[in-house]
């Protein structure tokens, strides 16, 4: 019996197997055809690794640029996201990171505007802060994100916000926005220490101006 069962599964998994080797063939044909989401989808793989292929960073930055040259908006997040952590090949360059998500968000693609608007809130460069701009990407985030059904990323996106209204001195928005994305998240979250610290900072701000921001 424990032969049989040892059998069906061995047998199950090449199928698994063979169906995600399909999926990832199909997948490479049409990218190479120039299919954006293809090309995405294909990128994605790689920087995984899975559906037999081996986890590749520098073969995941060739395939989203396909797509964020033709101006397709998650390939340009994602070219964006390997220039924000240096990957693939990539220097660790904000600034080239800024110019790929400013042409997603531009596209109101949600995790761009939100990436966007942490760089230009947070960057030690001061060429590329800008707060302002910032609170305008990062609005139209959580707005966005208040439509879908993951609390964690509403959370994140609050979380983006809360830091801008800290930068801009409206400290009493920080504090609210903040206490708002902390319940989302439920006790044993692993970014829940994390954001109790923000909103540490934010109270104590807000306490030494001792008024509410504007």
């Amino acid at each position: 019996m424990k032969r049989r069962l040892l059998i069906i599964a061995l047998l199950l998994a090449c199928a698994i197997a063979a169906a995600q080797e399909s999926t990832t063939n199909e997948l490479r044909r049409r990218a190479l055809l120039g299919d954006v989401q293809a090309e995405t989808g294909l990128g994605l793989l790689y920087k995984a690794g899975g559906g037999g292929v081996q986890q590749n960073d520098v073969t995941a930055v060739y395939w989203f640029r396909q797509a964020a040259e033709q101006g397709y908006a998650p390939g340009q997040y994602n070219l964006g996201v390997m220039y924000r952590n240096g990957q693939g090949g990539l220097p660790k360059d904000e600034s080239s990171a800024v110019h790929w998500y400013r042409l997603a968000a531009d596209q109101e693609f949600a995790p761009a505007q939100n990436n966007l608007a942490w760089i230009l809130t947070t960057s030690a460069n001061p060429q590329l802060r800008n707060p302002g701009t910032a609170l305008e990407f990062a609005l139209k985030a959580v707005a966005a994100a208040r439509n879908w059904k993951n609390p964690g990323q509403l959370c994140m996106y609050q979380d983006t916000l809360a830091e801008i209204y800290y930068e801009l001195g409206r400290y009493e928005s920080a504090v609210r926005t903040e206490e708002e994305a902390l319940t989302l998240l439920s006790s044993d979250d692993k970014n829940r220490t994390e954001y109790e610290g923000h909103l540490t900072k934010y109270r104590r701000a807000l306490a030494a101006v001792g008024k509410p921001g504007k």
